[in-house]
Formats: structure tokens, sequence, C-alpha cells
């Protein structure tokens, strides 16, 4: 027994005596689910822009405003300042005028530089009325200002000011301003047969309830600056007289962007240029080019018709009780008239414009009554209703994915990214980690290619199939997926051999970014 006991003794002072030379270490596995998304056409363009027939194929409807042709700057007024000086005609002084006596009492005529348009009315939308005054005469004076041409809800523009006294050389200064929107001006002048011609009034009174009369010589002088700043008008009648307008313009079709490049064929399909006139003047249209921009694939197709090269001549728009009744003009583009697929199968996210137009090419054909209601224009819409019957090409579509689960620590492990593809092509896909600045922090890359969805021709049935991709990458890339920064997918699609695929709304891509990772846990 006691040899026993001296065993066990040794035993535990060689237990008690061992010492750890490094730390203990524990390496874990685990999968980390990073980022998803879905991809469907509906992130490619809006969802309103999609239909689905009876068959159940998927249309693009696109009505694309291109320009508005300029038309509302013929009755653009400018900046305009109405400078008036009064003196009392006489010489000498000083002279005593008892308080309640005028000593300006006028009517006055303005003509504004309206272009080359004779305005007989309009309406504003905003601007203001500035005024500086300027009393050089000893005296309190009362300013009274108007404009009975200019009117809302039955009151005229007017200001009625209190002018302390001034003296010739330090006179007293006071201003004001009144906001413009929604007065009503008459240009008619005070016969009413004139055009860009604005009546006002001035009466400028010794203050009866002043220090007392004035005194004043008769170099003294009152003096009125009446500024129109940013007139911008809502509403416009007139004779807007005959122009030549040059469009050389650049339309974006935005919700093209989210197709990076690539080539895209397109079953049958219709268009149409459509010109709605809502302005009351007659034009005469000529359309030079219409050129179709692809700015990711720097490609460009101009749209070849016979009757675009035509002159366009479209008659006045009609007005009735204030509700406007537009006239219209069309050219229908399909398959056997132009070059339409080639146009739209180039994806132009631009469309460049040459066009000529001559408004009242006949001249004052209304007695002056040619109008615009600025919010309603003389413009053009691209129309088409597109079929989505497709053959991609390398067609690459591009989505951005928010990181869920950050990791910003250095661990070994891989990257995959698992899809579930029912359109009906095969694809490439690569991956960028961007920062916050849109900068590439790295780039990933698969060896494989996603499968093709299942497609039936005849059901038009859509069937995910799934894929396990790994993506490439440099070292360093894992501590670097914070959540500050994001993932850029980007797939490139390819359709089989020359056959154009139906799409339906079924069509879908899931995408699913997720680390599998070797972590060495350590503990002292």
């Amino acid at each position: 027994m006691m040899y026993r006991g001296l065993v066990f003794l040794c035993l535990i002072s060689l237990l008690v005596g061992c010492k750890r030379e490094r730390p203990t270490a524990w390496s874990a596995q685990e999968l980390i689910p990073l980022a998803h998304g879905t991809l469907t056409l509906a992130n490619l363009v809006p969802d309103s822009l999609l239909s689905v027939d009876d068959d159940g194929l998927l249309h693009f409807y696109l009505d694309e405003n291109l320009t508005d042709f300029n038309i509302d700057s013929l009755v653009q007024i400018p900046d305009t300042t109405i400078h008036r000086s009064f003196t009392s005609g006489i010489s000498g002084g000083p002279f005593e005028i008892a308080q309640g006596t005028s000593v300006l009492d006028q009517q006055d005529e303005n003509v504004f530089a309206v272009s080359e348009a004779a305005l007989k009315e309009v309406i504003l939308k905003g601007g203001v009325l500035e005024y500086t005054l300027y009393n050089h005469m000893n005296g309190q004076l009362i300013m009274d200002y108007a404009i009975p041409g200019a009117t809302k809800d039955g009151e005229s523009v007017a200001f009625s000011e209190i002018l302390p006294p001034g003296s010739g050389s330090n006179p007293s200064i006071v201003e004001g301003t009144i906001d413009l929107a929604d007065y009503r001006i008459d240009f008619s002048g005070p016969s009413g047969a004139s055009s860009n011609t604005l009546v006002s009034i001035f009466n400028a009174t010794v203050d009866p309830d002043g220090p007392g009369p004035a005194s004043v010589y008769g170099t003294d002088s009152l003096v009125l600056d009446v500024r129109f700043v940013d007139a911008a008008v809502h509403y416009g009648r007139g004779y807007f007289g005959q122009h030549h307008i040059e469009v050389r313009d650049t339309a974006d079709f935005s919700l093209l962007n989210s197709l990076a490049g690539g080539n895209l064929t397109l079953g049958d399909m219709e268009l149409s240029l459509e010109i709605v006139n809502r302005v009351g003047a007659d034009a005469q249209i000529q359309i030079n080019t219409l050129k179709g921009s692809n700015t990711f694939n720097d490609t460009q197709q101009t749209l070849d018709n016979v009757s675009l090269s035509d002159q366009i001549n479209i008659t006045r728009a009609f007005e009735n009780n204030g509700v406007v009744e537009p006239t219209y003009h069309s050219i229908l583009l399909d398959e056997g008239n132009s070059n339409i697929s080639d146009f739209i199968s180039n994806m132009p996210n631009q469309l460049l414009m040459d066009v000529d137009i001559e408004v009242n090419p006949l001249g004052n054909v209304s007695a002056n009554n040619d109008f615009i209601y600025t919010d309603q224009p003389l413009d053009a819409h691209l129309i088409a209703d597109i079929p989505l019957c497709v053959r991609l090409d390398n067609l690459k579509i591009q989505d951005t994915l928010a990181i869920e689960n950050a990791l910003g620590f250095d661990a070994k492990g891989k990257l995959f990214l698992y899809v579930e593809n029912s359109f009906p092509f095969e694809a490439t896909v690569s991956v960028e980690l961007i920062d916050a600045s849109g900068l590439v922090v790295a780039s990933m890359a698969s060896q494989e290619l996603m499968a093709s969805g299942f497609y039936d021709s005849s059901s038009l049935q859509a069937d995910a199939v799934e894929s396990t991709l790994e993506l490439t990458f440099a070292e360093g890339v894992i501590e670097n997926i914070t959540e500050a920064n994001s993932f850029v997918v980007t797939v490139i699609f390819d359709s089989y051999g020359n056959d154009l695929v139906k799409l339906t709304s079924q069509n879908q891509l899931t995408l699913s970014i997720v680390a599998d990772l070797e972590t060495i846990l350590e503990f002292e």
C-alpha cells in the first residue's frame, strides 16, 4: 500500500510540473451566407412596361418621350426693368407743397421684348415683381403703384408705400417684392389692339398724416424701378410669329441602362413615331436623322423609313374652354417598311435626333390667337409593343447585391455562387467586390457555366435548374467582405443556336453568395 501511495504522489507532481509551450488551437469549418438576390425582367424595366398576353408571353411596352421641340421658348418673358424718374418741371425753390397734395399722377405704357412673339395675354406660373423707390424730396410721400391688367382672384398687382423725406443727394429708399405666380397679365394695352404692352399707374401724394408739408426744389425727383424677374409662363395667347427651330438633341432610354452590353435579337414587332401637337400653332417638321446609340457597346444604328424623310405638316391644336384638343401625326414602322428589328436589337440607351421645325409656316392665320400651355407641348413619342421572343448573344445583365453578413477577418476557405436559373439560357458569371465609392476591391470569376433552365416551347413552362459555381479570387479578399462594400454580379446570357425563345413572367434568376470558411480558434 505504501508503494502505491508513493507512485500516486509522483504522478501528481509530474502533472503539476507540466507547462504548455504554445496555445491550444481548434479548427472550425462553417458556411456563412453573404448576399442574395433575385433577378427578373422586372429588374431591367419597370413592371408597368411589361404585360402578359393570353398565351403567357411577356410583352415590352415602350412609350418614350423623345423631345418637346422647345416651342415654349417662343413665349418666354425676359427679365424686364421699368425705370421712371419724375420731377416737378419747374426751376428754383424750395417750394412748399401742402399735405394731401398730389405730386405725381400718371399712366404709363411699357413694351416687353418677348422674342418675336406678339403676346396678348399670359398666365404666369412663377416669377416676382421687385420694386425700389427713391425719394429725393424733403417731404414724406405716399407712393401708389398698380398694374390694372395683371390680376389674380379679381385683384390687380399693386403696392402702396410710405416714403420718408429725402434730399437731392441723399434719397430715402424703400424696397419690396410681389409674387407673380397665378397672375393673368393683359398685354393688349389700353386700346386692346396692342401686344406685349403693359399699362401701369403711378400716384404720389404728400402724406396727409405725415410730419408736415414737403419742401421741394425743382430738380428734386422721385425715381421708380420695377423689375419683372424670372417670369415663367404657364399659358400664352397671341401671334407667335414665324420661326425656324433646330432640334439637335439626345434622349436617354434610361430603362435599358441595366443591360450592359451584348446583342439582342427580337422577333416580329411594330413601332410607331407619334407626334402630338397640343400647341395652337401650325408646324412643319423635317426629320433629318433618328439614330439609336448603345453607349455600352459603342454601336449606333440609324432608323430608316421612307416616311421619316418626308415633310410632316401638323395642324394647330384647338382650345375649348381651357381644354386642349391636340392633333396627331403617326408613322408606323414594321419589318416590312423599315429596319426596326436591327434598330431595337442594337438596344439603344440613347436616341440622337436631328430635326428642323417651321412654326406658323403660313403666317398669322389665327388672327393673333395662337396659344400654348407650356406643360402641354408639341412633342414626339416612340411607341412600341414588343413580344419578348428573343435570341441572346453575350447579353450582359448586372445587379448589385448588398452584403448581409460581413466577415472582415482573415480566414481560409472558398466562395460559392448558388444559382437557381429558370431562364432558358446558359450563362457565365463574374462577381466584383466594390467599396462605398464604387471602386473595385476585388474581382472573382467562375470557370463553369451556369446551367440553363428547363424550357418547354409548346407550353412555355419554365422550371429552375440549380448550379453551384466556385468563385476564384486572390488572397486577402475575404477580410474585405464588410457591410460597407457590396457585390456586383454580371451575368452573360447565350441562347441555344439560332432559335428564338419566348420569355414569360416565370423566368428568374435566384443568386446566393456563400462563404465556406475554415477559421482557427486559439486558446491560451
